[in-house]
C-alpha cells in the first residue's frame, strides 16, 4: 500500500508481462494542468479496457493501413530513430559499463 494513497497498491515493474494480457488496467495520473502535478495533488483514476489481441498483428495491420493511406502513422520516423538510439546506447553502456553519449 502507498503511504500517500493507502487505498491503492503500488506495483514494481519487475515483470510487466501480465500487463500485456490484462483486459483492464487502472491508470492513475495527474490532470492536464502542469501546475497541479505532484504528490500534494490528488490523482485522477480511470479504468482502461483493452481488447485482447496479438500486438504484432495489430502493429502490422496499422502499418498496412498507413501504407494504403487509410490512417496516419502513430509515431514519426524521428521518434523511432531516437528510440532506437536510446536502445543502442543502453546496450553499448551495458556492455562497456561506461556512460554513452546519445547522438541522433
Amino acid at each position: 500500500m502507498s503511504r500517500f494513497y493507502p487505498q491503492r497498491r503500488l506495483y514494481l515493474a519487475r515483470n510487466i508481462t501480465p500487463l500485456w494480457n490484462a483486459e483492464r488496467i487502472l491508470l492513475s495520473r495527474h490532470g492536464m494542468d502542469p501546475q497541479k502535478a505532484g504528490w500534494q495533488f490528488p490523482l485522477i483514476t480511470e479504468h482502461i479496457h483493452l481488447e485482447a489481441r496479438d500486438p504484432l498483428v495489430a502493429q502490422l495491420q496499422h502499418f498496412c493501413k498507413v501504407v494504403k493511406g487509410m490512417e496516419e502513422p502513430r509515431t514519426r520516423g524521428e521518434d523511432a530513430t531516437r528510440t532506437l538510439a536510446v536502445a543502442r546506447a543502453i546496450l553499448k553502456s551495458g556492455a562497456s559499463g561506461d556512460p554513452v553519449d546519445l547522438l541522433y
